[in-house]
């Protein structure tokens, strides 16, 4: 392969000779070099109106561009390359630059974009009556909407892309390994583990890819772990963390080293648990960084309690009978082992219980033009939870955000659930202050306890919203949760009571009804504390509710289904490494 030193400056070289160079450079991982070679190629061929050698030059400028991180520089190319292919009327080409564009989009988390430029492809594609474009497209949309957490949507997708064709093993098997990373996500662990196997058998049948290979047994680990088999998940994770090791994938690795922790841990072995957080010795910045700190302390100290309790039980058991302190023990671990999967396994069913009594979300499109949730619990169940029902002409609407999240909360909302379901469903009632109201007083009445504590925290905010959709007048009142909407591109927020539903608040505790005029293109949102109160950011400080109420000012505008995905990205991104800190709830609605 021809060096860089043999070759001489660009401006002694045809267009096509520094396409040519610059193509060598790449090879030699040159990068810089070779885009000097591709922008003097480009503007040859510009000169000479040369239109389909510059598109090609663009779509690698921009790839280029994407590797050195430069967004801006990557997609002004690759949209000027889209223009000029589009303006040749060439299909093939435009269906290239839509599907690169859609995986550009992807990397930097702009689900909605990427889903709209992968729907473009897919037109081409199915233009050109190509069916192994066709398959690449409904796998990439599967993929980004995995990404933006319409699960059921994604499964639809990455069906249909492994029913077009099995004659492309190179696709198939990726299409048979994202279904089973979605499946996993769907909790059908056992479903997952049969695709992993899938994929595996096509791997090794093909390629044999052992980059592929390594990603299918990272995750496959973790998921034969869910399904009770530690043996199988111990010794999945050794390969694949083998194969890494070779493979020097630190990020790989680190995944997995995480995987062998939370693994060790829920079994009640902090020692190993501990080994395996230290080893992982990849961080991207500092809160990565101080977020491993913060777990290895806590698990240093659940692991310090641990050891603790072993020795003063072996002491006791010393003095009873030395001989069967060890089964003891052992008897004992097994019996912890077990009581956590229980539990666990509880936790898992209590949250299907719980989806399951929330209201379907298609019911909002017969009330409202547009309309979305976004839902994200911080855990397996969840303290915030959303409730609608249609009332003759009126629809009554809210965001609930209980009292803490996991277990303790999800007891609350399913407390909740219950209560509007009986007061407006049962009882008839539509006023909201009167629905709070009524609320507060069963809410209050069953948690009363002899122990004030019990009452004094736990309770819940929301705000509740009517509709009545004949005078085209919304009703709200709320117990700490706002009501925010947006008129003529400006913001307006009609602030909550005081007081909380339960909690510290007296028994006959009144809540203020507010009363809205409706206006033509008005937007309204609703929701929980979750958003605003994330960590994250430079600075690893809280997003606040004042942020929150300029980014939906901003994209309010949007049609609702995109607000959702933007709120979602826009979340995603700002939390970065950082847990989850609390439940997420958003609900946005127009008539």
């Amino acid at each position: 392969m021809a060096e860089i030193t043999e070759v001489k400056s660009p401006e002694h070289l045809t267009a096509a000779e520094a396409e040519k160079q610059a193509d060598l450079l790449l090879a030699e991982s040159k990068q810089k070099e070779a885009l000097e070679y591709f922008l003097y190629a480009l503007d040859l061929y510009k000169q000479k109106d040369e239109k389909k050698n510059a598109a090609n030059i663009l779509f690698k400028i921009g790839n280029l561009y994407n590797s050195f991180k430069d967004t801006e520089n990557a997609l002004s190319n690759l949209m000027e390359g889209l223009n000029i292919v589009t303006s040749l009327n060439d299909l093939r080409e435009i269906y290239r630059f839509n599907l690169r564009i859609g995986n550009f989009y992807q990397t930097i988390y702009q689900f909605a974009n990427s889903y709209e430029y992968f729907n473009e492809a897919l037109k081409n594609a199915t233009q050109l009556n190509d069916i192994y474009l066709i398959q690449e497209c409904h796998y990439s949309l599967g993929n980004c909407l995995n990404w933006m957490e319409r699960l059921e949507e994604a499964f639809i997708e990455l069906k249909k892309a492994h029913s077009l064709s099995k004659d492309n093993d190179s696709i198939v098997k990726r299409i048979l390994g994202s279904t089973a990373i979605l499946l996993y996500k769907m909790k059908d662990y056992h479903k997952a583990l049969t695709y992993f196997e899938e994929a595996l058998e096509l791997n090794r049948k093909t390629d044999n890819d052992v980059s592929f290979r390594t990603s299918i047994l990272k995750s496959m680990g973790y998921v034969y772990f869910m399904v009770d088999n530690l043996e199988a998940a111990l010794k999945t994770l050794e390969e694949a963390l083998s194969l890494a090791e070779k493979l020097q994938q630190p990020t790989v690795s680190a995944v997995i080293h995480e995987h062998y922790s939370t693994i060790y841990e829920l079994t009640g072995d902090y020692k190993k648990a501990l080994e395996h957080l230290k080893k992982n010795k990849f961080f991207e910045g500092v809160l990565v960084n101080e977020n491993i700190k913060i777990k290895t302390r806590e698990l240093q100290k659940k692991f310090d309690i641990a050891e603790s309790q072993k020795e003063k039980e072996i002491f006791r058991l010393k003095n009873v009978d030395l001989a069967n302190a060890n089964e003891e023990i052992s008897r004992q671990k097994i019996e912890l082992e077990e009581k956590n999967r229980s539990i666990t396994d509880s936790i898992f069913y209590a949250g299907r219980l719980q989806k399951a009594i929330l209201p379907p979300e298609n019911l909002l499109n017969k009330y409202f033009a547009e309309a979305f949730i976004l839902f994200q619990p911080k855990d397996i169940v969840s303290g915030d939870f959303y409730w609608f029902s249609g009332k003759n002409e009126h629809f009554v609407l809210a965001a609930v955000d209980c009292t803490g999240h996991g277990v303790p909360g999800a007891l609350m909302s399913m407390m909740g659930n219950n209560f509007l379901s009986s007061i407006v469903e049962t009882e008839g009632k539509t006023n909201p202050a009167e629905i709070l109201q009524q609320m507060n007083k069963r809410t209050k009445t069953s948690l009363q306890n002899k122990e004030a504590s019990v009452t004094a925290n736990d309770g819940m905010d929301l705000a509740l919203c009517t509709i009545d959709f004949k005078n085209s007048i919304l009703y709200y009142a709320g117990a700490y949760r706002p009501l925010v909407y947006i008129r003529n591109g400006q913001l307006n927020e009609i602030k909550a009571g005081k007081h909380s539903i339960g909690g510290i608040s007296e028994f006959d505790t009144t809540f203020t009804l507010h009363q809205l005029n409706i206006q033509k293109g008005d937007t309204f949102y609703i929701y929980s504390d979750g958003y605003a109160d994330q960590f994250g950011g430079n600075n690893n400080r809280k997003y606040m509710a004042g942020k929150l109420k300029e980014f939906l000012v901003e994209i309010s505008a949007r049609p609702m289904n995109e607000q959702q995905q933007l709120l979602a990205e826009n979340h995603y991104k700002w939390r970065g490494a950082n847990e989850q800190v609390d439940d997420l709830l958003v609900i946005g609605f127009r008539l």
